[in-house]
């Protein structure tokens, strides 16, 4: 069976849920940004692959190369969105501080959701 990445999206839901029972608020959030982008990225990409004959090179360069597509075929605010969720997941992985995680995280999510429901139309 092919895994459905939305589902991380609904894992990001509950990992930044203020009521939810994690360990750890901060690695929580942070994961939740990260698991954001990979259903937004993951869910674009396997539609192009499956719809819009988009060929993945299958290494990190496809991160870029899905923006590129998007781009290249009127598709720009999507592609900029994904930027944008890129960057925040560049940032929850790797940066050892981060202002206003809250905010950060809920723009993460409001982004991926709108990647989401854009997806199908493209």
């Amino acid at each position: 069976m092919t895994f459905d990445w939305s589902a991380y999206y609904v894992l990001a839901e509950y990992l930044a849920d203020p009521g939810s029972s994690v360990p750890d608020r901060e690695a929580a959030l942070r994961s939740a940004i990260s698991r954001a982008y990979f259903a937004a990225y993951r869910t674009l990409r396997n539609h192009l692959y499956e719809t819009k004959n988009y060929r993945p090179s299958r290494d990190r360069e496809d991160h870029r190369e899905v923006r590129d597509w998007l781009m290249n075929h009127r598709c720009g605010g999507i592609a900029e969105d994904l930027r944008r969720l890129a960057s925040r997941r560049g940032m929850a992985d790797y940066d050892n501080e981060i202002g206003n995680l809250e905010k950060e995280t809920q723009a993460a999510l409001m982004l991926a959701q709108d990647i989401l429901e854009k997806t199908p139309r493209i």
